[in-house]
């Protein structure tokens, strides 16, 4: 009995380290399995909070771990602590659930729940060792890192994406967007693993480096107003000292008892002229400090440190500085008057070709160059004014500028046409690149410098990277066929199989239709896959346009299906259109041959067609007598123009709506059979000559036709010559005699002064009327309007006063003599009404009539 009880024992020891330890003798049920793991999970969870309890952390870093002070390599923040434990606890949850699940389906190569504490969470230093790596008795934090690599790397990419370079001056924004760049380069592809934290504290160390050395324009500014405002102060404080100095040594100087008349004299004009030399000292201080200007980062500590308080100067350190300062403000002053004096005839002087030889531009900038040099007292003579002038002006004429920007053109045009070198379009594309080069080199032309050409070239290489070239859209197509062969092509085939069988298969040339709609297809398939005008599009990004546009491929494949019985109707309406010709050409049957031709287009649209079955040689050779014929009718006009010795304007004017009919056919026929093109008649070398002599020959006339007693009458045989002149080439207006040249400019200055005459001599009689909500004013005007671009209408309601300077209606034509006013009207109020004719002059001025008498009305 005794022995009994043993081995009963025995087996009970050997049963519950079976269960407990291995789980595969006798099974747990699920639902015990799932209570155990709910209760290992929940232990797990209260062992972590419990461990994660003895960490602390400073300003948000991990600081302690126990009472052992935290001593990794990297700052690991709680979010990342937190972050790995999350992962963790997943992890336990994980191990504790598998062990729980083996005891159900008996799977003795798991853990047991028990292993699994022991593993993770039997005490605070197991979790810890696992959650911070522990390997050869030291935290390796393998899990931390990473997760703070991941959060370090969003961190540094949100600022450096919060850079602006548009902040930056010029001068700095390549280089700060060089320092993000050479970041990002770095940052971006990394993965989120340990290792990426050194590489992106160092990373963000070398850009916070370069970074530091740029300001943002407002920091620059800031810097250079605070900067100039601090000098202002001090030239202001200094010029407070020396008046008070300088009116007790004044002062002083007139009682002194040995003080001679002219002494006495001379201190007293001082004196009295002591206010008005500071403020003109100030003044010239003053705007040399404002006139320090800074764009660039590493000009900023120079400027504000010594170059801005460098400008207050010495003048007001002793009496002897300041006067020899005062010496030099008249000269100044006059020196001045001489510069204005002098950039104004420069601005009328004319060159050899008898143009404006400079433009007023270039003079204006000339005169600021020159006055700011004598300001600040770098010039102090006449000569050295037109020595300034010479300088300023050397290799700027109208003439050398007008050569040097027409080089620039043909230098940038020849940018863009390099665009296009080794791409080669067709069809609609090569139509769309044609006009954007167009269009380019045309906004080129009538660029005004060299900047907006290259904005013209950036934004044209834009423009054409966007368009398909052949070799792409061959690439594109390559990969709708490889995506079209599965499972495409099987579908489509057996969609038209089945209709072929469902409709008669007899009916149709089953080989022929599906060879011709899967052609069709394709075409469909290539044209959404073109339209995305992207030639990056991957096979995935293809096969999914495919996918997702089946739809209408079966649609086209059931369109095209195209019955025997069709195509013989076609083709014997062809053909019986044709066999009613003969080979004759001539008005009759001209409209006939194009319905033909017509037919034979849309026949061709058919799938299954087949030029063997309709007369096609002698629809061509009408066709081709056709458009040959009409050819001829315009050559034969151009000949007749082009063969003449000499051009008259009336010819040129034809030639030019000969191109037009030209351009027309060549765009109509271009497909058609026995086509060829007819070339640009004006650009023939002879006919060029021709034009250019004829047009040359026209100045003359015009020009010679001016009448030497010029009136007001005469403004549109002045403004003929001008424009006559205009349309010269450069070297025409070189080689005609300045004598012409020098007709015209005065014809046109003096038909300006009698504009103005007339303008100014107008007499204007204004009236008025009253409505419901609107007041008419009208006027009549004495005098030849013709000067005049329109009127302006002021308003008020008082008699004499408040109509402001600008005004409250403008007319933009000379004819118009009436104004209703609807706006702003407040019933019982008077109004008062005044009208006066305006013009602008080529300098933008403007000029006008005296006013008109008032009229009045009371609104009602």
């Amino acid at each position: 009995m005794k022995k009994f009880l043993t081995v009963l024992l025995a087996l009970s020891v050997v049963f519950t380290y079976s269960f407990s330890a291995v789980g595969s003798v006798f099974a747990a049920t699920p639902s015990e399995a799932t209570a155990a793991a709910a209760a290992a999970k929940e232990e797990a969870k209260t062992a972590a909070e419990s461990a994660l309890k003895t960490l602390a952390y400073a300003n948000g870093n991990l600081a302690f771990i126990g009472d052992e002070a935290y001593a990794g390599a990297s700052v690991v923040s709680k979010t990342a602590v937190d972050q790995a434990a999350a992962d963790l606890q997943a992890e336990i949850n994980r191990e504790i659930q598998k062990a729980a699940d083996a005891t159900v389906t008996g799977d003795s190569s798991a853990q047991t729940i028990e292993q699994v504490k022991t593993a993770y969470y039997a005490d605070a230093d197991t979790y810890l060792n696992k959650l911070f790596d522990e390997n050869g008795g030291d935290y390796a934090y393998t899990k931390v890192y990473a997760k703070q690599a991941v959060i370090d790397k969003a961190a540094a990419l949100a600022k450096l994406n919060a850079v602006v370079s548009a902040n930056y001056y010029d001068a700095d924004k390549a280089a700060v967007e060089a320092a993000v760049k050479a970041a990002k380069d770095v940052i971006d592809p990394l993965t989120g693993v340990a290792a990426d934290l050194s590489t992106i504290s160092t990373a963000m160390t070398t850009f916070d480096t370069e970074f530091a050395k740029y300001k943002t324009k407002a920091d620059i500014d800031k810097a250079v107003a605070d900067a100039k405002a601090a000098a202002i102060k001090t030239l202001n404080e200094k010029a407070d000292t020396f008046k008070e100095n300088e009116i007790k040594r004044l002062t002083a100087e007139i009682e002194a008892d040995d003080a001679t008349p002219a002494q006495i004299t001379e201190a007293k004009t001082l004196l009295n002229r002591l206010n008005a030399n500071i403020t003109a000292v100030i003044n010239l201080r003053t705007n040399e400090i404002n006139a320090v200007t800074v764009d660039k980062s590493a000009d900023l500590e120079t400027a504000v440190k010594t170059t801005i308080p460098g400008k207050v100067g010495s003048d007001f350190d002793d009496d002897d500085a300041f006067y020899e300062t005062v010496s030099g403000l008249g000269g100044v002053s006059y020196l001045k008057d001489y510069a204005a004096t002098k950039a104004a005839a420069f601005k009328t002087e004319l060159g050899t070709d008898g143009t404006i030889k400079y433009y007023a531009a270039t003079v204006d900038e000339a005169l600021k160059t020159v006055t700011d040099k004598v300001a600040s007292l770098e010039i102090t003579t006449v000569k050295g004014v037109d020595e300034a002038f010479d300088t300023a002006l050397a290799g700027k004429t109208k003439k050398e500028l007008d050569e040097a920007l027409a080089a620039t053109k043909t230098t940038k045009k020849a940018a863009v046409d390099a665009l296009l070198n080794g791409r080669t379009f067709s069809g609609e594309r090569k139509d769309k690149v044609d006009t954007l080069v167009k269009e380019a080199k045309d906004a080129i032309d009538a660029a005004a410098d060299e900047a907006a050409m290259d904005k013209i070239i950036e934004d044209v290489t834009a423009k054409l990277a966007a368009v398909l070239d052949d070799s792409q859209i061959a690439a594109l197509k390559a990969k709708v066929d490889t995506e079209y062969a599965a499972p495409y092509k099987a579908l489509i085939d057996g969609y038209v199989d089945s209709l072929i069988a469902k409709n008669g298969a007899e009916k149709y040339d089953a080989a022929t239709q599906k060879a011709g709609i899967e052609a069709k297809v394709k075409e469909y398939y290539y044209d959404l896959v073109l339209a995305k005008e992207d030639k990056d599009l991957t096979n995935a990004a293809v096969k999914s346009i495919l996918a997702q546009n089946y739809s209408g491929a079966v649609a086209v494949a059931e369109k095209n299906l195209v019955a025997k019985d069709t195509l013989a109707a076609a083709e014997k309406a062809i053909n019986d259109q044709l066999d009613a010709l003969d080979y004759t050409v001539n008005a009759e049957t001209t409209p006939k041959i194009l319905a033909a031709y017509e037919a034979y287009k849309n026949y061709k649209e058919l799938n299954g067609s087949n030029d063997a079955n309709v007369n096609k040689s002698k629809l061509d050779y009408l066709v081709g007598q056709v458009v040959a014929a009409e050819r001829k009718v315009i050559t034969d006009k151009i000949t007749a123009i082009t063969n003449k010795t000499a051009f008259t304007l009336d010819d040129i004017a034809a030639l030019e709506e000969l191109k037009k009919e030209a351009e027309a056919f060549n765009a109509k026929y271009a497909e058609y059979p026995g086509f060829t093109e007819i070339a640009d008649p004006t650009t023939d070398a002879t006919t060029v000559t021709k034009i250019a002599t004829a047009r040359y020959q026209d100045a003359i006339a015009k020009i010679n036709a001016i009448p030497a007693d010029l009136t007001f009458a005469d403004k549109a045989a002045v403004e003929a010559a001008r424009a006559a002149y205009d349309a010269l080439t450069e070297a025409q207006k070189v080689a005609l005699n300045n004598s012409f040249i020098t007709k015209l400019v005065a014809a046109e200055t003096k038909l300006e002064v009698l504009e103005i005459a007339a303008v100014e001599g107008l007499k204007i009689t204004a009236s008025s009327t009253a409505a419901k909500g609107s007041i008419t004013v009208k006027w009549t005007v004495k005098g030849d309007t013709s000067a005049a671009d329109g009127f302006e209408v002021f308003r008020s309601v008082k008699k004499n006063s408040g109509f402001t300077n600008k005004a409250f209606y403008t007319t933009d034509n000379n004819a118009k003599r009436s104004y209703k006013n609807t706006k702003s009207l407040k019933k019982g109020t008077r109004y008062y009404y005044k009208v006066r004719a305006y013009k602008v002059l080529a300098d933008g001025t403007k000029i006008y009539s005296d006013w008109s008498s008032k009229a009045y009305r009371i609104a009602k």
